[in-house]
């Protein structure tokens, strides 16, 4: 029987999601790889990795707490933030850079990690160019999430950052506001993972992972934030600001200083069952006629 714990007893205990959920199993080559090519790896130039999830062709939802480094109040620079879309043995069905950034307003990196700081741990990153749908499809919302009700976790952790991990044998626990306890047990290296639920066969987001907490039992389990609330706060602010000058930005708020220079579309990426690392290093390479690119993995995670 899982044991929820009121979460104003455990904040001590929670830490960042360089504890994440359970890896669960490695998605796998072909039809399934390419219906989780929205979800991919945020790549931060000298501070890690999280993940992340597309909601339209040219946005990506995140944890707030990826896109601040370290205790600063200011958000890293878009022009060092990419999207590795499907990521997938070092090839990724579309890469793109950031133009710009915008994190809930109420997320403060300078205060303690609790209630507060989870209840608005939510940012979407614009994208340079738009992804096209053939490479990585966007993925739907929803704000219907029932204790119990089973979930699906789609993820790159430190133990398994070579391909996405899905969790379905997941489920919602308690809630309280938009914070969720997950049954999911934890291990180091995934942050703002996104969690699923279906409808009518199709996925839809219902929330990411913030962080985690240790039950009684001594295992880390996920908390999550359910996203529709506060990623429409998100999506207001970001069209108010949207023709803000740079000086005047929130620290919220950050966008690249030019207009960035044009990215190549992406073509719809089909990874044959048994492809592996040492496929990838002998056969694929940037710029093939696939449209397919290597890239250098990503060391660390947030």
């Amino acid at each position: 029987m899982r044991v929820l714990i009121a979460l104003s007893l455990v904040l001590m205990s929670i830490v960042f999601a360089d504890l994440a959920l359970a890896q669960g199993r490695g998605v796998e080559a072909g039809r399934e790889a390419e219906a989780w090519a929205g979800v991919g790896i945020l790549q931060i130039r000298g501070g890690g990795m999280c993940s992340a999830a597309l909601i339209d062709q040219r946005t990506v939802l995140t944890a707030a707490h990826c896109v601040y480094p370290g205790n600063s109040k200011r958000l890293v620079n878009p022009q060092n933030v990419s999207f590795l879309a499907g990521w997938r043995d070092g090839i990724t069905a579309a890469k793109r850079t950031a133009i710009r950034i915008v994190a809930h307003r109420d997320y403060d990196p300078t205060r303690p990690y609790g209630p507060k700081n989870i209840a608005a741990d939510l940012a979407i990153v614009e994208l340079a160019e738009p992804i096209p749908s053939d490479a990585a499809r966007a993925y739907g919302r929803m704000d219907k999430v029932r204790t119990g009700e089973p979930v699906s976790v789609v993820s790159f952790s430190g133990r398994r950052s070579d391909v996405a991990s899905i969790n379905d044998g997941c489920s919602a626990g308690s809630r309280q506001g938009d914070i969720l306890s997950l049954s999911c047990e934890s291990y180091p290296g995934m942050s703002g993972a996104p969690i699923f639920t279906y409808k009518n066969g199709k996925p839809h987001i219902i929330a990411l992972i913030s962080g985690s907490r240790i039950s009684n039992t001594g295992r880390n389990r996920g908390i999550a934030l359910a996203v529709d609330a506060p990623l429409g706060r998100v999506m207001i602010d970001a069209k108010a600001t949207r023709t803000t000058a740079r000086s005047a930005l929130p620290f919220w708020s950050a966008r690249v200083a030019a207009a960035p220079s044009t990215v190549a579309p992406a073509s719809r990426k089909i990874v044959a069952a048994g492809t592996g690392i040492g496929n990838a290093k002998q056969g694929l390479t940037s710029g093939s006629a696939s449209g397919r690119k290597v890239v250098r993995p990503p060391s660390a995670s947030q």
